[in-house]
């Protein structure tokens, strides 16, 4: 059985004689997991794919109907201050710049 999200990756990750999108822009990759902790057996295939190559993840996104919602009401997510799911995405965005500095 396939699921999205880690095929998603794998897929992207070199595969196929493609060059990823970070070497095109000369980035470290980083994951930030959505829908974290929705489906634990998915999550832990992330975990451990990105363990193995060596990339890093910063944030995890948690599950949240609020972001349905949002997109049902053409809202932004930013709209809904109160919740986690928001509080999540800004810390991610503060992560020092260091963290999307250019490979030597």
């Amino acid at each position: 059985m396939k699921y999205a999200g880690i095929d998603n990756i794998s897929r992207e990750w070199q595969g196929a004689g493609k060059i990823a999108i970070t070497e095109v822009f000369n980035v470290q990759a980083k994951i930030i997991i959505n829908k974290y902790g929705l489906n634990c057996s998915i999550t832990k295939k992330i975990e451990r794919w990105s363990r193995d190559k060596s990339i890093q993840v910063p944030g995890e996104i948690v599950f949240d109907k609020i972001v349905a919602e949002s997109v049902v009401r053409a809202k932004t997510i930013v709209g809904y201050p109160d919740y986690q799911v928001i509080k999540i995405l800004r810390n991610i965005w503060k992560l020092p710049g260091k963290e999307l500095e250019r490979k030597n």
